[in-house]
């Protein structure tokens, strides 16, 4: 070795590029760092800089090294592990990095679940890089990324080879320059953490979520929500019992915490008894926190999987540990709301009763709408001064003097005085709908949906603010059992807690800020919707916001009346036939005055000059409920729910506070934005080539939701897509969706199963069903069979690795379900996508994973099943609507308009792509035919003539009469393995018959025996000389010749 060699060797060891050890010393480092936390800065690879909070807006940007402190420390984040996620928290101000996505991200009070790995774009295990993640899964663009434009940091996808991009990964390197106690310091100065002391007002500060302990102080409940400045029942006063003993009492109500004495996930109250907890500092070496314990190791705990509420659990817990930060009271301020509270203070349980029974004398109703004729007619002094009387004889109806804000209602409904669409939204007739929620009463399974339907059934156009105090007036008691029920929903929640009512007076105080619905609901399914009459409700108290309900009579300007005078939320509820709606409502506004690419009128213009559709749908936001409508009435209209619809009246809620994807899930669906799912336009025409836009991605989500029955395994994103073609269909301006055929047959002629064949193929097989029996007619009512037998006898599927299924109860339950409905042997479709092929041990991958072992015998059944039933229409399986353009039929489509493609590159009449022949269009039992001849070169190449008419695919057979082949155009080539077996090239008509059009078996016996010809073309008689339709197996004269049949 010279001189220059050794040193370049020595060199090259020194940097650990030939160092086994060196080598995987990165991820070592990388994994101790996770596995025990610590201070770090976070190096972006991309840039080198650092992920900084901004102290005044807690922005979070790619910042170069600082190193002057405190300011420095605003780039330092502590690591913490918990159960398989990480928390970062800033060293300057204590705040989190979120698991959410923003422009830029801004740290939170309240930590969130992160997950951090090896990033997969690091050089084996040499380099250090990690990927942080608030998704489990590193999917999507949830991965911390730093944009090289603006610095932001926000959500992108993970690094990885493919995606390459080193702006989301990152170092984690050791801050060795900062101590534990000048962090603890910086923090508290930032969040005013304190140590208890005597009679001080503090607010109890959640150190897991940042939220406050309040008091509702109409029902004395505890919950956790953000702090609100003035609002004295979040303010609580340290009462000291010992050095480490302290009862909390509320400014507010003068109430103290109730202890439960140990007892878990039980909700607290406050009680007029002082109670003593135990306050111990926590653990955390940077924050000056405590656990309050009731007693046994459990105490306050702020529970997020119960919406925040105060329950008992373990001290040891996160969201058991809590801050305590010094508030200053204006003493007036605080009497002035005592003085407010105490207005209400008559309200206990038993004066309630004395109202509700004292107000049946002054009104002719229990909802208090109308008052009796005597008290109708005197002045407002007068009523006054009648309902003020105290009563003094037992036997006198009047039982109570009625309260002055009591009376205020009375005389506004005395005198009509209400104010602008008041009366709209505070008395209403409420309907019954069948119950939503986990606890429908068995309505998802007679339906079929995967999740529980909505509880937002009554939306009363009223919005609180905590604390407020309504008074509810019901006008009747629910028959036959069922439920009525205020329920509160805050933002975009789509769920909440009901509280039950009675018939009468009824008194209720809101626990938060939100919306107030009226859930009248019934869960017995022998009862029909039409047993439960609606019941009249009138509701004072809060503020009337108003909301837009189509099924009221809302119209356009409805909407323009009301977001003048009444929207003040920034969430607007809407609600037509079948779905409640949560949106944005400055999103909602701005797209309602943006044109659909330039091209078409604004909705507010349209709206404004009441511009109606050509199928007399009414232009602007009252047509888009009505086309959101019409995605659920085609689904239901598939799912036949008509045969329940006198039992069954469900609600879906729509929300668009998503984060990341529309998904459904319980309760609906969920949006991350309100754009295009509201533009009249966009879901009424679309664009060429937009994959279907977002009518396909609306009825996909709520497909997700009517899937159950017609879902196979592995097909989540599959079957729901079939009423997406089938939407898209309907609405005139596209054709269907997915790849062409020629995939289909690649797939086949690999000879791959069933779940081997790709998405998009798999979703125009249930669309080439609905094609050929509903479209066309062969049988309208196809799928509404298909589903009242998957509902008697649904498929399964095995989810254990251990004890696979079998396709008996999967796929082949659905193919012999389609033939019994059919009366057709459909066998040759359904071999066609692969489900007669066995597989074992086969593992079928989807949201959940499951396991099959389909055995040839379980495929000969069900083929032996199918084959009692005569022969279906040969050319099924090429039915395809994108053979020949077809006319537009959207509303208002101009004359000589086609529906444009769905799929980008696959557009109708594209020979090359999608084939000659099997347009939906000649499958006609009418259609002209006429025979075709072909010929085949010596190397394979098949030409069809076109000297025939009616054909809508060609087919080859092997000598046992199983398909081997099939094309959807005029020449193809056939593979030298079929041609030295022999075959038979068919010829599919449209009108459901094939024929025999070329011979290559090399066994002349058989001759045109294996493939009969159509019998249209076929003149046949028996021996006897009597012509046949319908011949049975025997010898029989067919044009001119002998044949056995």
């Amino acid at each position: 070795m010279n001189i220059f060699s050794r040193s370049l060797f020595l060199l090259v060891v020194a940097v650990g590029m030939l160092s086994p050890d060196l080598a995987v010393a990165q991820k070592t480092v990388v994994d101790a760092h996770l596995a025990n936390g610590g201070l770090f800065r976070l190096k972006n690879r991309g840039s080198g800089r650092y992920i900084t909070e901004n102290k005044t807006d807690h922005g979070l940007t790619g910042v170069t090294q600082q190193t002057v402190k405190p300011g420095a420390l605003s780039q330092i984040w502590i690591l913490k592990k918990n159960d398989g996620s990480y928390s970062l928290r800033n060293a300057y101000t204590g705040r989190y990095i979120p698991a959410e996505n923003g422009k830029p991200m801004k740290t939170t009070l309240g930590a969130s679940k992160l997950y951090i790995k090896y990033s997969a774009a690091n050089n084996g295990t040499t380099t250090s890089y990690v990927t942080i993640s608030w998704d489990a899964k590193y999917e999507g663009e949830k991965c911390l990324n730093e944009n090289n434009g603006t610095r932001y940091i926000l959500g992108w996808k993970a690094n990885s080879p493919s995606v390459n991009d080193k702006f989301s990964d990152w170092v984690l390197e050791p801050a060795k320059d900062v101590t534990d106690d000048e962090i603890k310091a910086q923090i508290t100065q930032q969040n005013h953490f304190t140590k208890p002391t005597e009679n001080a007002y503090v607010h109890i500060v959640s150190a897991a979520y940042g939220n406050v302990i309040t008091e509702s102080p109409g029902n004395n409940s505890l919950f956790c929500i953000a702090p609100d400045a003035g609002d004295f029942s979040q303010v609580w006063k340290l009462e000291k019992i010992s050095d480490s003993q302290w009862a909390l009492k509320n400014a507010l109500t003068g109430r103290y915490i109730q202890k439960q004495n140990g007892k878990r996930s039980s909700g607290y109250k406050t009680t007029t008894a002082k109670q003593s907890y135990t306050f111990s500092e926590g653990t955390d070496p940077y924050v000056i926190q405590y656990s309050i314990e009731d007693a046994g190791g459990v105490g306050l705990h702020d529970a997020s999987s119960q919406d925040h509420l105060l329950v008992g659990w373990d001290i040891s817990a996160e969201a058991s540990q809590w801050g305590l930060k010094t508030v200053t009271v204006d003493e007036a301020a605080l009497k002035a709301k005592q003085d407010e509270l105490a207005v209400y203070s008559v309200l206990t349980p038993i004066n309630i009763i004395k109202i509700r029974t004292t107000l049946r004398h002054y009104f002719e109703d229990e909802a208090c709408t109308r008052l009796k004729p005597e008290f109708q007619n005197m002045s407002d002094d007068q009523l006054r001064a009648k309902m003020s009387e105290e009563p003094t004889d037992p036997a006198d109806p009047v039982k109570i003097a009625i309260p002055l804000f009591i009376q205020d209602m009375a005389v506004k409904v005395k005198n009509e005085s209400w104010g602008h669409r008041e009366k709209e939204f505070r008395i209403h007739n409420y309907d019954v709908f069948t119950a939503g929620g986990y606890s429908d009463g068995g309505y998802r399974d007679i339906i079929g949906t995967n999740f529980c339907f909505g509880v937002q059934t009554g939306p009363t156009g009223i919005s609180v603010k905590r604390g407020d105090v309504l008074t509810i007036y019901v006008g009747a008691t629910p028959k036959y059992g069922a439920s009525i029920g205020v329920m509160l929903t805050s933002d975009f929640a789509v769920n909440g807690e009901v509280t039950p009512l009675q018939k009468g007076f009824n008194v209720y105080t809101a626990a938060r800020d939100g919306f107030i619905f009226i859930n009248y609901h019934l869960k017995n399914k022998l009862k029909k919707v039409a047993d439960y009459p609606a019941i009249p409700i009138h509701i004072e108290g809060g503020r009337v916001n108003g909301y837009f309900d189509i099924t009221r009579g809302h119209t356009n300007a409805d909407w323009l009346d009301m977001e003048k005078t009444l929207f003040k939320d920034k969430v607007i509820h809407m609600q037509s036939k079948y779905t409640h709606y949560l949106f944005h409502l400055d999103r909602v506004k701005k797209r309602m005055g943006q044109s659909y690419l330039n091209k078409y009128p604004t909705m507010y213009a349209d709206m404004r000059a009441n511009r109606v559709d050509a199928d007399g749908v009414p232009k602007g936001i009252q047509g888009v409920l009505q086309r959101w409508d019409s995605i659920v009435a085609i689904q239901y209209d598939l799912m036949n729910v008509k045969l329940y619809q006198d039992r069954f009246k469900g609600m879906l809620s729509a929300s668009s506070n998503a984060s990341g994807n529309p998904h459904a899930s319980s309760f609906g669906t969920y949006y991350p934005d309100a754009g295009g799912i509201v533009d009249y336009y966009d879901i009424t025409i679309g664009r060429d080539t937009d994959e279907g836009g977002n009518l396909w991605m609306l009825a996909h989500e709520i497909g997700h939701i009517h899937q159950r029955y017609i879902n196979m395994a592995g097909c989540t994103e599959i079957s729901n897509n079939f009423y997406s073609q089938v939407t898209a269909w309907k609405q005139g301006s596209h054709v269907g969706r997915g790849g062409p055929l020629s995939v289909a047959m690649n797939h086949f002629h690999k000879g791959n199963n069933w779940h081997e064949y790709d998405l998009w193929i798999r979703t125009r097989f249930y669309f080439q069903l609905w094609l050929y029996f509903h479209e066309m007619g062969h049988k309208p009512t196809f799928y509404q069979e298909l589903f009242e037998r998957l509902r008697r006898e649904p498929m399964t599927a095995s989810t254990q690795e251990h004890a696979p299924g079998s396709g008996k109860t999967d796929f082949l339950r659905f193919a012999k379900h389609c033939c019994d409905v059919a009366k057709m042997d459909l066998s040759e479709f359904f071999q066609f996508y692969g489900m007669f092929q066995p597989t074992k041990n086969y593992t079928v991958g989807d949201y959940t994973n499951t396991y099959f072992s389909t055995t040839q015998k379980d495929i000969d059944e069900a083929i032996a099943y199918m084959q009692k039933y005569p022969k279906g229409p040969e050319g099924l399986l090429f039915i395809d609507e994108r053979i020949r353009k077809v006319p537009a039929t959207y509303p208002g489509a101009p004359a000589g308009a086609m529906r444009w493609a769905t799929t980008r590159d696959v557009h109708p009449a594209q020979a090359s792509k999608v084939g000659d022949v099997g347009m939906y269009l000649d499958y006609r039992n009418d259609i002209e035919v006429a025979p075709y001849t072909c010929t085949v070169s010596a190397t394979g190449k098949v030409t069809i003539q076109k000297d025939g008419k009616g054909a809508v695919g060609f087919k080859v057979y092997d000598t046992n009469r199983k398909l081997v082949y099939v094309s959807n155009t005029w020449t193809f080539n056939l593979p030298e393995s079929i041609r030295k077996a022999g075959y038979y090239i068919c010829v599919a008509y449209g009108n459901g018959k094939q024929q025999s059009i070329y011979n290559a078996t090399n066994v002349a016996s058989i001759g045109e025996t294996v493939v009969e010809p159509a019998d249209q073309f076929a003149v046949i008689y028996d021996l006897s000389g009597r012509r046949t339709h319908n011949p049975k197996h025997g010898v029989y004269i067919v044009n001119g010749k002998l044949q056995v049949r």
